[in-house]
């Protein structure tokens, strides 16, 4: 049953453009950059630059987390752990992570796209 929901989960994050894995790094774990969008300083309305520099501190904390998750479930994978406790809670704390970077990714080249296109 825990099988079927782990291939159930690694489905939803690929259809969010998450996976775990790379096909050229042989079963490694991705590592994800952190984008840089300091050009939307100065350039969102509603939204003070200091608004903006703490959520762009935040976006790089979302992307550190999700890059020591995947650490982490890699070792536990390694270890044979995959259905201990920990690795399940590495699980479902890697979705809060990754959902937290991806939107913050989002809304930023959402203001990005609309900058550019004025």
């Amino acid at each position: 049953m825990k099988k079927i929901g782990l291939n159930f989960a690694l489905w939803i994050m690929s259809i969010g453009g998450l996976s775990l894995y790379s096909e050229e790094s042989q079963g490694k774990y991705v590592v994800y950059q952190a984008k840089d969008f300091s050009a939307l300083l100065g350039c969102v309305k509603g939204i003070n630059d200091g608004l903006l520099s703490l959520h762009f501190r935040l976006y790089e904390g979302y992307v550190k987390n999700v890059n020591q998750l995947l650490k982490d479930l890699q070792d536990c994978k390694t270890q044979g752990m995959e259905k201990s406790l920990t690795f399940g809670a590495l699980q479902r704390r890697l979705g809060w992570e990754y959902d937290g970077m991806r939107l913050h990714e989002l809304y930023f080249e959402q203001n990005m796209r609309a900058f550019l296109l004025l």
